[in-house]
């Protein structure tokens, strides 16, 4: 090929599954990445091999979204996901079921794959062969949790989150070679902000001297976020509350419809939560993946209020145990957390410093270019 000629692009796949965000805003932001690493020399496509896997199989994921909140499955499902023998057994079945789809999908040529979710690791690996297939890539988004079906020794390269997450890759076999920690993918606007605070509050009509709480319950306004919200309002009156109520419209409308004692204002579903998140200077939420992760890129300290019990227990002893949130489980603790925070600078200043050294601002971009360098044939282990 002459030096005027145009490139090939890189094709890169994306497998994914939308149960919960935290999956989907992984790919953007490694998509994202990719598009400020190569302009336009990648094509990137995103599939979700089980939204069209026959029938049952494509209800797994979305069954799986509403009852992850029921204890019994919740406990059920965190132990069938941390014994092996039982996750093999699922993966066989699975990808028997997902393999004429895998296999349409992979008969066009890819440069690299890459799988952000547990239950796309098994089906595509079944399909590629050992000898000709291109790089195949897992992205684990789970910080502290200890999943197997993250864990294939036939996968090119496992990229973990954080030094836990690599203990527990080793530890279900796979050679530390073949692992990378590099932190968890998120979109640029958790890593530099788009809107100056004060930009924000005008837009918001709020008063940029007072401290901002941010309460958010997850894509669903999940536990008891009502409860919390009114007892924040009751205790202090010297506050901006902002409340993040997601796609519980039913919540959104009783929230609306209340006579605040503070500035309040209350979200639906919101593309820009970012915004939110860096005027805040103390956020109270569920324990969700994909909102630590980037409340800790942004630098803000976490009270937890709520977590899937089993399923996010990690995630609390994580934050918990790195100086960045604190478990509040009841109304009444929270406010003694927040009051905590609002009446010590200190202890404010000290968890927002431990979100900065846990945060990996840097992760989607070392993602992006560990890519290339697979597709391109550069890549060299360390």
């Amino acid at each position: 090929m002459s030096p005027n000629e145009p490139q090939e692009k890189l094709r890169m796949a994306i497998f994914y599954t939308e149960s919960g965000g935290t999956h989907l805003n992984t790919a953007r932001a490694i998509n994202e990445a990719l598009v400020e690493k190569s302009g336009e020399g990648c094509q990137v496509d995103f599939i979700d091999i089980w939204r069209s896997a026959p029938f049952p199989v494509r209800y797994l994921p979305k069954i799986f979204e509403t009852i992850r909140q029921w204890k019994p499955f919740s406990r059920w499902h965190t132990a069938h996901s941390q014994n092996k023998l039982r996750v093999d057994v699922f993966n066989w079945f699975a990808s028997g079921f997902l393999r004429k789809k895998v296999e349409r999908i992979l008969a066009q040529t890819y440069d690299v794959i890459v799988a952000v979710h547990p239950l796309c690791t098994a089906p595509v690996l079944h399909v590629l062969p050992e000898d000709s297939s291109p790089p195949f890539i897992v992205v684990i988004n789970d910080l502290a949790t200890r999943n197997s079906f993250w864990f294939d020794e036939k996968a090119t390269l496992t990229v973990v989150p954080t030094d836990q997450a690599m203990t527990y890759a080793t530890q279900s076999g796979l050679s530390w070679p073949k692992v990378k920690n590099l932190g968890v993918p998120v979109l640029s606007p958790y890593r530099q902000r788009t809107e100056s605070r004060l930009d924000t509050c005008r837009r918001l009509n709020l008063d940029p001297e007072k401290k901002t709480i941010f309460l958010a319950g997850g894509k669903m306004g999940v536990g008891p976020l009502e409860q919390v919200a009114q007892k924040v309002d009751e205790t202090r009156n010297d506050i901006n509350l902002l409340i993040l109520a997601g796609k519980n419209e039913s919540l959104r409308q009783r929230l609306e419809g209340y006579n605040w004692v503070n500035a309040v204002k209350v979200f639906g579903y919101v593309d820009d939560l970012w915004n939110l998140m860096w005027l805040a200077d103390i956020m109270i939420s569920k324990a969700g993946t994909g909102m630590l992760a980037e409340a800790i890129n942004v630098g803000l300290p976490i009270i937890l209020y709520h977590r899937v019990p089993y399923l996010e227990d990690a995630n609390v002893s994580f934050m918990v145990q790195h100086g960045a949130g604190v478990w509040a489980p009841t109304p009444k603790m929270v406010v003694n957390a927040l009051d905590a925070y609002m009446e010590k600078p200190d202890k404010l200043r000290e968890a927002k410093a431990a979100c900065k050294r846990m945060a990996s601002p840097g992760a989607a971009q070392a993602l992006a270019e560990l890519m290339i360098k697979h597709a391109t044939g550069k890549y060299m282990s360390v």
